[in-house]
């Protein structure tokens, strides 16, 4: 069960499974995935050019150029590709009085706009950096944070659909478009999975250019330009000229890049299952230095790209490796006029069916950053900051501030902000302080209850069998002094023996009487998600787990039967399963330290969890004896971590067992019957 996609730089790259940031893929893979990416952002990259009035080409180079910028200010720690913001379109129109046709004659004016705006965001990335992220997340905690996120997708939906409008047959194409990528990500082999954005899109056009310029059905594809532009050329640049009332009008558009690259890095941080935030300053820095140096040279402003974060949702392949190849690639076609005829080649439906697919998974990722982060919506408060954001942007309510005009996304990310402080932000700093203390507490409290329990048991186990004990020494006792005299008294010493006998049996079934007491049905038993419980888990030790620098990779399975079981047991077995990973894998410095949790379904009637970690691994004398009541390895161990989890899961009507890890480590096995099969039996 424990297969991995990639390894860090330098090792042998793997083929399967998710593709952490620090990992790679065979080098045919990362060429072939940074090339989807590539084509993810293109769209939107010379979309909004072309919207302004900028040069495509320049705006492609420089979004490869700030990409790399952005990987090394953030270590290659944050996967993103940087794109052009959709957030300048209004204001760089406003400020220029752009008519919309052909290149825009005040686009210096633009620029300087531009570079204000990046230095504003390096300022706000430095102060980040600096003095600590707390005033951003108090700010924008998951649920404005979700909230933006999910803005952006539903704010770009209309463009998906009127490029997947015009006629029976475009939408038919943009549809198509759609299910192809679809199926590719679902049904195809992995290696097609992983480029099913290539591969849907590739069907889309190849249908549409059948259909058009085939049949006759829709307008054909012009293959005269691609062959008449030239391979290599030199793009238009441009210089910028710094006006106030233009900068003044663009520059405050660092506050959205803002929440749009935390809202990115959230969502990021949720797919990859890494804590992020350190890197949210440097992300911050990255972003800015890159918008300043696309204005000093005639590129938009650019932003982390949720296109780009779509295709990692459906690929699982998030290496920031990737991103270079896919800045290197857009390096090379900024200077390609032939390849940017070919891009713009594409027909708009099926830049509409990709669209489609990539905004709607942009808005379903904020749904992730509430549920991983427990975004409470019985509160009024979560409840009316969310909805009046979602309908503020998805209906891009313009607002003119004197000349400044906040768009759709700008307007429900200050309304988000500002409706989140309003509506109780001091309840939430104080109920996640109590969260907080809770977990410590909770954390404290399992501890001295597992002492506790085992001194209950043993004054109940002691007191129970105090008795018929106490009645076989006294028996016993007496048999001797009968057979002692003279003659012995051989038929009261025989009565003697007989009781020792009976009180030995009722000793018996004393023992037998509390293990079943333990052992039986009890406790609150319902249908529980067993992923929604790892969960649970692994964020009560999220702190645990990232101060000892542990990766966490979880491979959960979709629609996962859920189990007929007491959730405190099972997370109890979860708990400990992973504590005893993360022992293992603290006496071993020279490796990374992974804990990998994955769930499965086992047909017919069955769901599996397994527990791997890179640690020392199980020797075989120990195996034979770790589910053993009082066996341990450890220096302060009880020796029934182990034991107790075996007799939770055999409860439970289920089976606990161990086998050794690949190549390193260890992996626990958990088998429980689906609820289904629990009713039955």
């Amino acid at each position: 069960m424990k297969s991995f996609a990639g390894t860090p730089p330098g090792g042998q790259a793997e083929t399967e499974g998710v593709v952490l940031p620090e990992e790679r893929l065979p080098a045919a893979q990362m060429i072939v995935v940074g090339a989807q990416h590539v084509v993810a952002m293109f769209g939107a990259t010379v979309l909004a050019p072309i919207l302004t009035g900028f040069d495509p080409n320049v705006a492609v180079l420089f979004s490869g150029i700030g990409t790399l910028i952005f990987f090394i200010a953030v270590g290659g720690k944050v996967p993103s590709y940087l794109g052009s913001s959709f957030s300048f379109i209004a204001v760089i129109i406003a400020a220029t009085a752009y008519s919309g046709q052909g290149p825009n004659p005040n686009l210096s004016v633009a620029l300087g706009g531009i570079v204000a705006a990046g230095a504003l965001y390096t300022a706000i990335g430095l102060a980040v950096a600096l003095g600590g992220r707390g005033w951003v997340e108090r700010l924008m905690p998951p649920v404005v944070t979700g909230a933006v996120v999910a803005v952006i997708g539903l704010n770009l939906a209309p463009i998906a659909v009127k490029s997947a409008s015009g006629g029976t047959f475009n939408t038919a194409i943009a549809l198509f478009t759609v299910a192809a990528v679809g199926a590719t990500a679902v049904y195809a082999p992995r290696a097609w999975r992983r480029v099913s954005i290539l591969v849907g899109g590739g069907a889309g056009y190849a249908g549409y250019c059948i259909l058009a310029n085939g049949y006759g059905i829709g307008a054909p594809i012009d293959f005269g330009r691609i062959g008449a532009a030239a391979w290599l050329g030199l793009p238009h640049f441009s210089l910028p000229e710094f006006d106030g009332k233009a900068m003044a009008l663009i520059a405050p558009v660092a506050i959205i890049l803002v929440a749009e690259n935390l809202g990115h890095v959230k969502a990021v941080s949720v797919m990859t299952g890494r804590n992020l935030d350190p890197y949210l300053g440097r992300a911050f820095i990255g972003d800015g230095i890159a918008t300043i140096v696309a204005g000093c040279g005639g590129g938009t402003g650019v932003t982390t790209y949720a296109e780009n974060i779509g295709v990692m949702a459906v690929t699982k392949i998030y290496s920031s490796l990737v991103f270079v190849v896919a800045a290197l690639f857009a390096i090379v076609l900024g200077f390609s006029p032939k390849f940017g005829a070919l891009i713009l080649s594409i027909p708009r439906p099926v830049i509409g069916g990709l669209s489609i697919l990539l905004f709607g998974l942009i808005a379903a990722t904020a749904a992730r950053i509430w549920v991983e982060n427990k975004v409470d919506f019985s509160k009024a408060g979560n409840l009316v900051t969310v909805g009046a954001s979602l309908v503020i942007g998805a209906g891009d309510l313009a607002i003119d501030l004197g000349g400044f005009t906040l768009g759709g996304i700008g307007a429900a990310t200050f309304g988000a902000i500002i409706l989140n402080q309003l509506l109780g932000p001091r309840l939430r700093d104080a109920a996640r302080a109590r969260t907080g203390a809770a977990w410590t507490t909770h954390a404290e409290l399992a501890r001295a209850a597992q002492v506790t329990t085992m001194e209950e048991v043993a004054a109940s186990i002691a007191h129970e069998i105090k008795q018929p004990l106490t009645a076989i020494i006294m028996h016993g006792n007496a048999g001797a002094r009968w057979l002692g005299n003279a003659p012995p008294g051989v038929d009261e010493a025989m009565a003697a023996l007989k009781h020792i006998v009976a009180d030995g049996h009722r000793a018996s079934q004393i023992i037998d009487s509390m293990r079943a007491m333990f052992r039986k049905d009890g406790g609150e038993r319902a249908e529980y998600d067993l992923n929604e419980i790892v969960r649970d888990v692994l964020a009560l030790l999220r702190d645990e787990l990232d101060a000892k620098g542990v990766t966490v990779r979880l491979e959960l399975a979709e629609d996962l039967p859920h189990v007929w079981a007491d959730r405190v047991q099972l997370q109890q077995v979860v708990l400990n399963l992973v504590n005893n990973a993360l022992e293992a894998m603290a006496s071993v410095p020279d490796r990374a330290h992974v804990l990998q949790v994955t769930t499965a379904v086992e047909a017919p009637e069955h769901v599996v969890m397994n527990v791997a970690d890179s640690g020392i691994g199980i020797d075989a004398k120990t195996a034979e004896r770790m589910f053993d009541p009082f066996f341990t390895t450890k220096l302060r161990g009880m020796g029934m971590g182990l034991s107790i989890c075996r007799s939770i899961v055999e409860t439970h009507g289920g089976r606990l067992w161990s086998s050794p890890g690949s190549p390193h480590g260890s992996v626990f096995h958990v088998r429980l019957p689906n609820a289904a099969a629990s009713r039955q039996s």
